[in-house]
């Protein structure tokens, strides 16, 4: 859940002021994802890079994909796919030793963006596919779009014009 900017950022102030560090990570956390949103990468850039030390820092190693996850997602946005590519891969790692099949289904998903954005269709599709086995409510709307990236990059790698 993205609370408004404000909120968010009132709670990371309140939270860094308490020494919660778990809620100061998490407060950063969604102030990066909000200002992907907002189009400004660089700072949400900043914000990843903060919630990242301190989720390492407690050793959350959820939070730490859900930041890595961000750190990709940013770079992606910012045009950055060698970045891009790094984040998510690193989260993949995260995520694979602790079993988080949403962050799983994310970095999957930022893979294949990164893919896309590089030319590499075949491989886009690979990570789109891989995106789908862990998004476990197939009728979920990241599941939906997920499935639409996929069938574009199979038209693509099979040379369908249409695409």
């Amino acid at each position: 859940m993205l609370w408004p900017p404000a909120s968010t950022a009132r709670r990371w102030r309140c939270f860094g002021g308490l020494g919660y560090q778990a809620g100061e990570a998490r407060a950063l956390d969604n102030l990066g994802r909000v200002s992907i949103r907002l189009g400004r990468p660089d700072r949400a850039t900043e914000y990843l890079d903060q919630a990242l030390s301190l989720f390492r820092e407690i050793g959350d190693l959820e939070g730490q994909a859900w930041a890595l996850n961000g750190l990709g997602e940013a770079a992606h946005t910012g045009g950055g796919a060698a970045a891009a590519l790094a984040h998510h891969t690193a989260a993949l790692a995260v995520a694979t030793q602790i079993d988080a099949r949403d962050q799983l289904a994310r970095a999957h998903t930022g893979l294949g963006h990164a893919h896309h954005a590089r030319g590499d269709h075949t491989c886009a599709r690979d990570h789109y596919q891989h995106a789908l086995t862990h998004l476990t409510d197939p009728d979920c709307p990241d599941a939906h779009a997920v499935r639409s990236r996929l069938t574009a990059h199979s038209q693509a790698a099979d040379g369908d014009p249409g695409s």
